[in-house]
This record gives structure tokens, C-alpha cells and sequence, in this order.
């Protein structure tokens, strides 16, 4: 059974023929708690563990204890073995990249060659570069609704924050051009150290309503039972044939 502790030296032990739930999300303020702070990461067989979601630049403290028995264990919690480390201050290395799966008049879907960093943010900008960058410490939160996302500054949009390499983002403007930037950062929370002087950026332009109609329809190809329409295509990227008996045609498509 492995200990964590940020900050400071693990000050509990385990208690007899008690099981613990543990996870190695150390920044998971979950039920694996025994007395102040102090996280269960680990509990099995091995001798090993990987540790995520810790703060950058911080101290962390380790307890481990060997045990016998499942739903009623018993530990020995006579010297245990302890240790401690500090992570790095951040990460230094950035996205990189960008390449996008589907762009749509109203959504894009999107990847990225992740950097060094434990999680990272996505900002974009409509119509305008990227000027703003996030700051040391700050959880912006982010949502994939452009129309609906928090600001880092004043039309930079968060649309994404979290492990992820790939993003979709939905409430585009029609036939508009969108900034792209991706920021690594490490920790979690309130405690993140973002980088700012090297990121991922690009400018994608979701697909506009087509500008020219199709034109010259020639019917000439007639049968009782069939007809073969032959037209020259507008500059859409596809083309709606509607047809109606006896009287003109008067349904109009919705976008989206």
C-alpha cells in the first residue's frame, strides 16, 4: 500500500482490517484519504506505480507499507519504507502539429502531436489572431460550444482543457476564419504552469455557403417512367436535387 503526501512527510498509517480504495490520480480528492492529506496511490501485488495529475514544481512525500489479506488486511507500519521527490517546474516542450480530421460549415474536428506537458488548453479567436495567452495559476475551464466558451481575454475562447490530443469544437460562424493555439501546462486545478512562449497555432476557415448556382439543366433525356437531368455544377462542394409533381419546387433547405 503506497502513501502520498504533497508538501510534507506522510503522518498516518493504515489501519488494521481496513481496505482502502486507492488511485494514482494524486490529484484526485477522492475516498482515498487516511487522516490529513494523506493519498492512497497504490494497493496490489507489484512494484511499481504511475503517478498522474501532480502539481509541477512541488514536493511530494511517499509511505509504503506491506500488507496480507483482502477485505481484512493487516499492515505492518513499523518503518516503513519512505522517500520523497519534486516535480519538474513545467513543461518545455509544445504542441505541435495541428492537422484537422473534418471542417464543417458550423464544427471542426481536430489533433495535435501532444508536448511535454501533463494536460494542455485550447484557444481560438474568430477573425483574429491569438494575442492573449493564459496565466500562471488559473483554471479557466473551457467548453467545446464556441458561443458558450470562458474567456482567457475578450474573444479568446477556451474550447478545451484536459489530456486529450484531439478536439471538436461546434457553434461555429458559417464561411469564418477561427485562430487556433494550444497550450501544454503541468498541474491541475488552480495549480498550473502553462507554456506561453512556445505553442502550437494555426487559422482554419470553416466552409462557406456556395456563391455561384448550378446552371444550363438540360432535360432533353426523357422517358414515361424516367428523366436524366445533366447540369453544370455551382461551386459547392456537393449539390440537393428536390423534385415536385405539377407545380414549382417551394421547399428551401436549413443549413445545419
Amino acid at each position: 500500500l503506497v502513501l502520498a503526501k504533497r508538501g510534507g512527510p506522510v503522518n498516518a498509517n493504515p489501519v488494521e482490517l481496513t481496505s482502502y480504495n486507492a488511485n494514482s490520480r494524486v490529484g484526485y480528492l477522492g475516498v482515498n484519504q487516511i487522516g490529513d492529506q494523506n493519498f492512497v496511490v497504490y494497493k496490489g501485488t507489484g512494484n511499481s506505480v504511475n503517478l498522474t495529475e501532480m502539481y509541477p514544481d512541488t514536493s511530494y512525500h511517499f509511505a509504503i507499507f506491506e500488507f496480507n489479506g483482502t477485505t481484512g488486511p493487516v499492515y505492518l507500519t513499523t518503518n516503513p519504507l519512505r522517500g520523497n521527490i519534486r516535480t519538474l517546474p513545467g513543461p518545455t516542450i509544445p504542441a505541435s502539429n495541428i492537422s484537422f480530421y473534418s471542417v464543417e460549415a458550423n464544427q471542426i474536428i481536430f489533433q495535435c502531436t501532444p508536448g511535454n506537458g501533463s494536460r494542455r488548453i485550447v484557444v481560438m479567436r474568430e477573425e483574429a489572431p491569438i494575442e492573449a495567452f493564459p496565466q500562471k495559476n488559473v483554471d479557466y475551464g473551457s467548453n467545446e460550444y464556441f458561443d458558450a466558451s470562458p474567456e482567457i481575454a475578450p474573444g479568446h475562447k477556451v474550447v478545451y482543457d484536459g489530456i486529450s490530443s484531439s478536439f471538436y469544437v461546434y457553434n461555429l460562424s458559417i464561411g469564418t476564419s477561427y485562430s487556433i493555439g494550444i497550450f501544454e501546462y503541468s498541474g491541475a486545478d488552480s495549480n498550473r504552469i502553462y507554456l506561453t512562449s512556445q505553442y502550437a497555432a494555426v487559422s482554419k476557415a470553416t466552409l462557406p455557403i456556395p456563391s455561384i448556382n448550378v446552371t444550363n439543366i438540360d432535360t432533353s433525356t426523357l422517358s414515361a417512367y424516367n428523366a436524366q437531368l445533366v447540369f453544370t455544377p455551382g461551386n459547392g462542394s456537393g449539390r440537393l436535387v428536390v423534385l415536385k409533381k405539377d407545380t414549382p419546387v417551394d421547399f428551401v433547405p436549413n443549413n445545419f
